[in-house]
């Protein structure tokens, strides 16, 4: 079976592009962390000829080409050079310490532009917390599982000890 990054490069090797960018934009969705899936986007829109939407997915980018800067300014003028706007149009499911540093900067500094000119800036996700893990997670629930089990049980036993009272 095919890995969705596998049926994304498939499809644009056989042109489907449309395809392709639909499907990445699922899982953009479901991995926002995933920089490599939104540059991939952002090179589909350009090969779609969409070079402001390309820039949008490029923005978060490390490595900036020439091309890439020229649809960011695209995207950004497109956005009014306001960056409420920018910020909401790139969805950040995440906090930007989540980001890269040379990247980090960049948001940062549209939200700096917020407060400078007076605007709110777009509610940004708290940071995000390490998941517990697959194995402390089952002890966790198995823990919890115990005490419901033990409480039922010591409640059971009370009720008994009731009964047998009188």
């Amino acid at each position: 079976m095919k890995s969705a990054h596998e049926k994304v490069e498939q499809e644009i090797s056989e042109g489907k592009l449309g395809i392709a960018r639909d499907r990445l934009q699922g899982l953009v969705r479901s991995y926002p962390l995933d920089f490599a899936l939104r540059s991939r986007l952002g090179d589909v829109y350009s090969m779609l000829d969409y070079p402001r939407d390309a820039g949008k997915w490029w923005f978060l980018d490390e490595e900036l080409t020439e091309e890439k800067n020229e649809a960011i300014d695209e995207f950004i003028r497109w956005c009014r050079n306001d960056p409420q706007i920018i910020l909401r149009q790139l969805k950040l499911g995440f906090h930007p310490e989540e980001l890269p540093s040379a990247v980090r900067q960049r948001i940062l500094d549209q939200i700096d532009e917020c407060v400078r000119r007076g605007l709110e800036p777009p509610k940004i996700p708290e940071k995000e917390h390490p998941p517990i893990g697959r194995f402390w997670g089952h002890v966790l629930m198995w823990g919890c599982l115990l005490v419901v089990i033990a409480i039922l049980f010591l409640a059971f036993i009370g009720f008994q000890s009731l009964i047998h009272a009188k």
